[in-house]
Parts: C-alpha cells; structure tokens; sequence
C-alpha cells in the first residue's frame, strides 16, 4: 500500500478546499456581493488600507448625506474583485461573497491580500485565517462534501463520508488553527516549499489523520489493491484488515512519515513505520488461499486443509518478510525452501493434479 494515496487524501484537505481553483474561477463580486457601486471613474485606485474611490461614493452617494459608509467597513466593487483575484477563490458565490466581506472587516488582513500576488503568496497564519473565515462562510456539510466529491472523482475505492465529517470537524472545532495550519504547511512541503509543519500544529494535524482514516478505510485500500490480481483478491479478511489497522499505533507512524515528507513512499519510511503496517497484512491474508486460487486457474483444487498448512509453513518461512525484503526481486527469495514446504502441504491427489499426472 502506498504512502503515496495515503499522502494525497492527507493533502486533500488543504488542495482545492479553501485555497485552490485559480484567477479563471473567480466570480466577479460586483454580481453576487451586496455592495454597489455608485458613481465615480471605475478605476478603483486604492490607498494603503485599500479604499477606493468607489467606497467614499457608497458612502456619501446614496442621498442620505451621512458619509458613514466609508467607516464601516465596507469596500468597492472593484477592490472587492482584486480580493476575489488574489485569493483565487473557487467558491460557490455565496461563499466567495462572505469571505470577501470578511476579508474587509479585517484592515490588516485586507491590506496582506491586496499586496499579494495570490493565496500563496499571503504569510501562513493570515493563509490561516482566510480559510477560517471559508469554513464560517460555508454551510455545515459544504466542505465534507466538497472533499469527498473532489477525492472520489480520481480515487481508486470511495471514501466514506464519515471521512468528510470528521475532517471538517476536525477543522471547524476546537483546535481548528493548528489543523488548518497543519494541512498548509503540508500542502507547501509537497509543494518543495516552507519549512515543514510547524512542532504546534504536528500534533493535532497526525491525531486528525489517525482519527479521521479509521480501519475500514485502510482495509478497503488494500481490498481494492489486491483485486487487481484475481490470485489474491479472495487472499484477505477485510474484517481482520479493518480491525486491525483501526489500532491508532498502528497507523499513527505511517501518518507522522507522510506529515514530516508527504513525498516519501512507503519503502522509504524507516523500518518501524513499515512493520507497523506490514503487521496487520501478514496477519490477515492467507498466502494458502491465493495459491489455492492459482491453482483453481489450472483446474486442481485444494482442499481447506492443505490451505491451512500452506499457510502455517509460509508463516514460518516468513514469507511475506521474504517478498519485502526482495523488493520485487524474485531471485532473493528461498525459493526452493517455499515451493518444498507448499508441495509438502498437499495431498498426493492434489499433488498428482498439479504435476500433471
């Protein structure tokens, strides 16, 4: 199972969520934003806390006479379409509308987006809190959805939706700050950039993915996985699986790897991450049955018996330390050894079968 998938569903969190999409997908303000424009030349030259000319016409043209609006807040239309485009927002325009108005009531948070280039070009904590200020802004359920819908589309098993709702709590709860800061500074590491995910925000970042990817969600990686070779796609109890690998000791090593180097594979990972989850597969596949399977192709069936022995004797032969060890191989494994302790284990109907006789 690769390290690989695993970092990609990781990194979903922060690609596209609140962050991605890019200029082309930007909706212009003007038409979803509850700000209007009144009367003056359209260029929008801003000062330095970004207010336009736009924004003291909203204020004084609208035949009250106060002038409070340019107090308030509130920003022009055209300074409201450069946030859009900084931010390069793929949101729907509900969303992309509030986190625009958002972005206003902040001076200091207006003024780092409207110097930056786009989202990541912004300092991490105000990156932070622009995708806060997304997830306030979306409906509840809107960001598992959308985390879900964009993984599923390329993936090669479905993710449950428990998955979505336990990320979007995750990042909508208590320690949400350290999480999404976590996410970023993962996405920027498999980007080559940033320093790493800081020690703050390691912690809740691995407990969430621990949590969040439970047993089941492993066990149907590696079902899939093994489907793919009709020799072993009956080899594994995704039961076994499942239980196994919901032990968060298990699989916290493997996210702690893909957090410090989402780029890492998994025969990269040091010795102990990779027992951690080779265990739970040495324990819950059956090597008898998938020679079982093989030999079915050939039209010999064994009995369960003889799959049982085959089993224990491979077991003892640590055979699937063998094909790890081998790393695809062949030649480094006892073969000799391995097809002795197989033929011993059948019985001479079946051996007589299987040589042909």
């Amino acid at each position: 199972m690769s390290a690989k998938l695993l970092s990609t569903v990781a990194a979903l969190c922060l690609i596209g969520t609140a962050c991605g999409g890019g200029s082309d997908q930007a909706t212009a303000v003007e038409d979803i934003a509850p700000t209007s424009e009144k009367s003056g030349d359209g260029d929008g030259e801003s000062s330095s806390l970004g207010q336009t000319d736009t924004e003291v016409d909203a204020g004084d043209g609208d035949g009250d006479g106060d002038g409070d609006d340019s107090a308030t807040g509130q920003i022009g239309s055209s300074v409201d379409r450069q946030v859009a485009g900084n931010l390069d927002v793929a949101f729907p325009p509900t969303i992309e509308a509030c986190v625009v108005a958002a972005v206003a009531e902040d001076e200091v948070l207006l003024a780092g987006v409207l110097d930056a280039s786009g989202f990541s070009d912004l300092p991490v904590d105000q990156q932070v809190t622009v995708v806060g200020l997304a997830l306030d802004c979306a409906d509840p359920g809107a960001l598992s959805a959308y985390m879900l819908e964009t993984f599923n589309q390329d993936a090669a098993f479905v993710v449950p939706a428990s998955v979505g709702d336990c990320l979007e709590a995750k990042m909508t709860g208590e320690n949400r700050n350290e999480v999404l800061l976590g996410f970023i500074a993962m996405g920027q590491l498999a980007d080559g950039e940033g320093d790493g995910v800081p020690a703050s925000a390691r912690g809740p970042l691995i407990d969430t993915l621990t949590e969040c990817f439970p047993g089941d969600v492993f066990a149907d990686a590696v079902m899939v996985s093994a489907a793919e070779d009709p020799t072993l796609a009956d080899a594994f109890d995704a039961d076994c699986l499942s239980t196994a690998f919901d032990d968060p000791s298990v699989t916290a090593p493997l996210w702690t790897s893909v957090v410090d180097n989402p780029d890492l594979g998994f025969e990269e990972m040091d010795t102990t991450t990779q027992a951690a989850i080779v265990g739970p597969i040495a324990e819950c596949i059956s090597f008898g049955a998938a020679i079982a399977a093989s030999a079915e192709a050939d039209g010999v069936t064994l009995s369960d018996d003889s799959i049982a022995c085959i089993d224990s004797e491979l077991a003892d032969a640590d055979f699937l330390g063998q094909i790890l060890a081998s790393d695809g191989d062949t030649g480094q494994l006892d073969e000799e050894s391995i097809g002795l302790a197989i033929l011993g284990c059948l019985t001479s109907a079946e051996l007589e079968s299987m040589l042909g006789g």
